[in-house]
């Protein structure tokens, strides 16, 4: 195995398709640091929508308890319920978190088909291999693509026993 030219520049692809003479190693933790940065903006991306529900449902509770009128009440708990149930069956962030999956296979599969395996040293194949690892059980730990509800554990909303 050539390790001499483990610390120099491989060819190789980046995300954007442009040739790159970034050194294998920093392609791979771009990659990667990328995936993790798509989850986390997904999962930001819904924990916002969250909120902006919950606000706006303490704003109804607000408003009924000044106006001490029991249907604003009511009104502002189904309000909340209906925009949570929604939510839910939302496939927005599963999609996201599968585009953030194959955004990452496609760049794995560039970066790979671009570099000479025979300049590969062990810390590169570590890399490659812990990389792998800590993206596909993250992913599979994700709702897949194409999920409209979650789990029943997870919904507050769903009675007990699952059934709907």
């Amino acid at each position: 195995m050539n390790q001499a030219n483990q610390g120099e520049p491989s060819k190789s692809v980046s995300t954007d398709q442009e040739t790159s003479t970034e050194p294998l190693h920093r392609e791979l933790q771009l990659m990667h640091e990328r995936y993790f940065r798509d989850v986390a903006d997904a999962c930001a991306d819904s924990q916002s929508r969250y909120l902006s529900v919950q606000t706006e449902f303490e704003r109804g509770l607000e408003k009924a308890y000044q106006s001490q009128q029991p249907e604003l009440f009511r009104a502002a708990q189904d309000d909340y319920q209906q925009k949570m149930q929604s939510l839910y069956s939302d496939p927005t962030l599963p999609q996201q978190y599968a585009d953030a999956y194959d955004r990452y296979k496609v760049a794995l599969k560039r970066l790979i088909s671009e570099t000479d395996m025979s300049d590969l040293g062990f810390m590169d194949i570590r890399n490659l291999g812990q990389s792998l690892l800590s993206v596909s059980t993250t992913a599979m730990n994700l709702p897949p693509r194409g999920a409209t509800t979650v789990a029943a554990a997870n919904n507050p909303f769903t009675p007990p026993g699952g059934a709907a």
